[in-house]
């Protein structure tokens, strides 16, 4: 395709590609339709991109060679048309809302501009976007006109955006088994009476979606139900089975032969509170870890963990008991999770040929990290670092001085499908 510049290229090229992979067959009549249809093709994506007179012609034939199809296009363009005049009215109840009224007052598309169909739609989308956002869900183009003047190569945009009425949260209710209401409503992204938007009915859905608490969500905004502009909200949750038991066994050139047991016992509470414990065994290491895990102001980002942990080390060149007991705060934000911790640690290790010696520990920690992957299920792209530091004083609780500092990291690239 010749006569055409290379943004234009791979739009054109993109639409071309897509319309070929939707053919169900390869034969040569299908072959045949397909470039008979392929000036048509290219006509309607220039319109798009704002030229409305351009010619589009085949050069020479259709040939098959090389075991590939070829024909030659030229195009003929003229220059894009541009905005002459927008006409833009925000009416209805929200007329002089200032969000929607500065909107307009800085519409995205400015006389003069070329007349992109994709920036045309993408900036009425905003304006259905704001005015959502404000409380107008039901907001309609009175109306919608593009007109396109082919002789003078301009374009005149009419929009009478109606916003209608402005809704409000009203009151929310939940049905579901056992959870205390107080706990759920730590969910909401809102309150009564807040102007009403339909992101943050998705993002209350992302909220509980991301608890790990819930088998299913169905929220129902209940829109229109009344004359009220209070729109009330039913929320049907279902837990999470109460119990989930995990079984692993494997191999390591350092342990030999290990198994783990694990076992979660999900709202042992109406506010959320579960228990987890992990059994790990081996030849050389015996461990079990212990948590019992309450959810904090925030639900959504804030944890609270109360663990104990009992260690067994016996190796060749020494062996080791540890007991542990701890509580630790926990926070996330997007990404990024943070986590406190305060342990309290006693120890009774021997060395090859030493006694018997022991340690008495106060460590406060304090954990940073970082993780990010395409799927939080089945991540095929991803990464998680880490960065933890920890460390005890003797005038604290503790029969040594130390400080550490441990920095992990693992990235994940999947390499064939």
């Amino acid at each position: 395709i010749d006569g055409i510049n290379k943004d234009l290229l791979e739009k054109v090229t993109t639409r071309l590609q897509s319309k070929q992979q939707a053919m169900a067959v390869y034969n040569q009549k299908t072959i045949n339709e397909f470039y008979q249809e392929v000036p048509e093709e290219i006509s309607k994506e220039l319109k798009l991109q704002g030229y409305f007179n351009s010619a589009i012609e085949p050069e020479g034939e259709l040939t098959f060679k090389n075991r590939k199809w070829n024909e030659n296009f030229k195009v003929k363009l003229e220059s894009p048309a541009t905005i002459r005049s927008i006409d833009l009215q925000i009416i209805g109840e929200g007329a002089k809302n200032e969000n929607l009224v500065g909107y307009a007052n800085n519409f995205p598309l400015k006389n003069g501009d070329v007349f992109q169909t994709e920036k045309y739609n993408s900036a009425k989308q905003n304006l259905f976007d704001l005015a959502d956002a404000q409380g107008y869900v039901k907001a309609f183009l009175a109306v919608k006109e593009v007109r396109i003047n082919l002789k003078k190569n301009t374009v005149d945009i009419i929009l009478h955006f109606d916003t209608g009425p402005q809704y409000y949260f009203g009151k929310t209710t939940f049905v579901v088994k056992y959870l205390s209401h107080s706990f759920i409503s730590k969910f909401l992204p809102y309150k009564e009476g807040d102007i009403y938007s339909s992101q943050k009915i998705y993002a209350l859905q992302e909220n509980f979606s991301n608890s790990n608490l819930f088998e299913s969500v169905a929220i129902n905004p209940q829109i229109g139900n009344s004359q009220s502009q209070d729109v009330p909200v039913e929320v049907t949750l279902i837990p999470r089975k109460s119990k989930r038991y995990s079984l692993g066994l494997g191999f390591g050139t350092d342990t030999g032969v290990r198994a783990s047991l694990g076992m979660e016992l999900r709202n042992l509470t109406p506010y959320g509170h579960s228990f987890k414990t992990d059994l790990q065994v081996s030849q050389v290491q015996n461990e079990l870890d212990l948590h019992y895990l309450i959810p904090g102001k925030n639900p959504i980002t804030d944890l609270y963990d109360f663990g104990a942990n009992a260690k067994a080390l016996d190796f060749k060149k020494g062996k080791s008991k540890v007991g542990q007991l701890g509580v630790g705060y926990i926070t996330s934000r997007g990404n990024w999770q943070q986590s406190m911790r305060l342990n309290l640690q006693a120890e009774r290790y021997q060395l090859e040929g030493l006694p018997y010696e022991n340690s008495f520990l106060l460590i406060p920690s304090f954990t940073l990290s970082h993780s990010k992957s395409d799927d939080p299920l089945k991540p095929t792209d991803g990464h998680r670092i880490s960065v933890n530091i920890q460390g005890a004083l003797k005038y604290l609780l503790a029969t040594d001085n130390f400080i550490q500092i441990q920095i992990d990291g693992k990235y994940l690239k999947q390499i064939l499908p």
